[in-house]
């Protein structure tokens, strides 16, 4: 019998609760319970034959990537993710090793290099960046430039190219390679093929999988740089770029199945690509502004990026250098436009939330429809702000964001419904706790009813949950276990009670919630 060791558990027990299971969704909140019982789930979890894992419900939805293009993304049940990535962590340096050399230049995306300090999986020292400077590079020397972009990359892959990529990788711990194959097969139902699309694990895998098309093009001495599914190929004439760019179409098909994106594919003038690819008057300015924000936070000894600075504790120097960078004008120019810069409009969104910059509220607002792409950074800015916008104004924020709920572009996603609610979910103080209940029967999809529930514990709406609780069997089992922590808001000798009773019928991760629920209610 194999098992994952209590170190890899701990580790991913770590990396899931700071940097969270996927950077689409809002956190799970049961990888605070998890932690909250990593003894416990550590010693379940490490006599686990890694072989005989039973899959756990998962839940899927489709998230903007562009105004008018999705992704179908991937949420996985939380005891899964834990051994997803325990279990991926254990055989990453050997997958790391089976690729081409990061100093070789080729791939830059995903190198594995787990950090004991910060728990990221990946080597920050090797990325988008380094991958577009590369490419200018290799733009000096070359006349003409391929752009071409995998269609459906992570959806699309095979399960048994992958199963031979990691028989070979990981040839020391060949059980490993099987497991994470089986796991696979547990949530595709058989489906031949498709890994998740949003977490570190997946990443890992599909770098190793499309491995063998980088050693190909490098062996027919093609000069390419790939980050995930972008790859550029370099060449000395037109005739030259249409050679190579029928070559990769075909290695992609002929060894795994894969097609490029029409509208992607492109051959240009080396000078043209550095001009409308590298060096757009967009990017220079995205760049520059993150270079000078990323000075002041290394000057303010920040540890997390993203971490809330009180501007008006700031020196005069710092002040003036935040001023300048002028972060609200360049907002108002997206705004102005026919279409946002996405990559842009994030940035400056996020950073005006991090200051707490209470002059673009109302734009963003009554823009909701135009920012469509962004929603959830606008939801993130709302949350940042919460303690310094005017009760009152809350509330009015709040009503009109419930009202959204029912007619606008936004509430056609279950996406973007969930993350209207996750406002309410994450804090009581948007007022219209009365109406939450009435938002049930609005949309019946999993992602927004869950959201919901624990929204509406946050909220104390004790009289409603008492007259869901018989229903609480016959719910998803992701509305399920937010039922189980929004009932933390019962007074005390009822929410003991209520655990009391239920706890026969739970499963080990509901135990967990219950646990972790008693001593952190959900209202306190």
């Amino acid at each position: 019998m194999t098992t994952l060791s209590s170190k890899s558990i701990e580790w991913a027990i770590e990396h899931l609760v700071r940097h969270c299971d996927t950077d689409i969704f809002p956190k799970a909140f049961e990888f605070e319970a998890i932690n909250y019982c990593r003894d416990e789930v550590t010693r379940s979890l490490s006599k686990q034959d890694i072989c005989q894992w039973q899959t756990r419900a998962f839940r899927r939805c489709l998230v903007p990537k562009q105004r008018y293009g999705f992704r179908l993304a991937t949420q996985l049940d939380p005891l899964d993710m834990l051994f997803y990535l325990a279990l991926c962590f254990e055989v990453g340096e050997q997958i790391e090793k089976s690729r081409f050399p990061a100093k070789v230049k080729l791939a830059f995306s995903y190198r594995f290099a787990p950090d004991s300090s910060d728990y990221l999986l990946f080597d920050r020292n090797i990325g988008y960046a380094d991958f577009q400077e590369h490419s200018g590079e290799l733009a000096k020397k070359h006349s003409y430039v391929v752009l071409a972009d995998i269609a459906d990359f992570y959806p699309r892959i095979y399960l048994h190219r992958l199963e031979n990529a990691l028989s070979v990788a990981v040839k020391s711990t060949p059980t490993h390679a099987k497991a994470i194959v089986q796991l696979i097969k547990g949530w595709n139902q058989n489906v031949s093929y498709g890994i998740p699309v949003g977490n570190n694990s997946s990443r890992l895998l599909a770098e190793l999988v499309i491995d063998d098309v980088d050693r190909t093009l490098f062996a027919e001495n093609v000069t390419f740089t790939r980050f995930v599914d972008d790859y550029r190929i370099f060449c000395h004439s037109k005739q030259q770029a249409y050679q190579c760019l029928a070559r990769l179409a075909n290695i992609l098909y002929e060894t795994h199945g894969l097609t490029l994106q029409s509208q992607k594919t492109k051959i240009l003038p080396a000078a043209n690509f550095v001009n409308e690819v590298l060096e757009t008057e967009e990017r220079k300015e995205i760049e520059s502004l993150a270079a000078g924000f990323d000075e002041i936070i290394d000057a303010l000894g920040l540890n997390n990026p993203y971490e809330m600075i009180d501007y008006d504790l700031l020196s005069p120097d710092v002040k003036a250098q935040i001023d300048g960078l002028n972060l609200e004008g360049l907002l108002d120019k997206q705004m102005e436009a026919d279409d946002i810069d996405i990559s842009m409009t994030k940035f400056l969104i996020n950073r005006l939330g991090q200051l707490q910059r209470l002059a673009p509220l109302r734009k963003l607002i009554i823009e909701t429809d135009k920012l469509y792409p962004v929603f959830p950074e606008v939801i993130r800015y709302l949350a940042r702000l919460v303690d310094i916008i005017e009760p009152d104004r809350r509330v009015k924020i709040g009503k009109y964001l419930l009202d959204r709920l029912k007619s606008s572009v936004i509430s056609h996603l279950e996406f973007h419904r969930m993350q209207i609610m996750s406002l309410f979910a994450g804090s009581n103080k948007w007022g219209n706790a009365d109406k939450l209940a009435g938002y049930y029967n609005v949309a019946s999809d999993n992602w927004f009813r869950r959201t919901l529930l624990i929204a509406i514990g946050r909220s104390e709406q004790h009289y409603w949950l008492r007259a869901k609780k018989s229903e609480m069997d016959q719910m998803p089992i992701w509305e399920r276990r937010a039922f189980i922590y929004a009932a933390s808001c019962f007074p005390k000798d009822e929410r003991e009670n209520y655990y009391r009773a239920v706890s026969p019928r739970l499963d080990n991760l509901e135990r967990y919630v219950v646990a972790w629920a008693q001593k952190n209610p959900i209202s306190s």
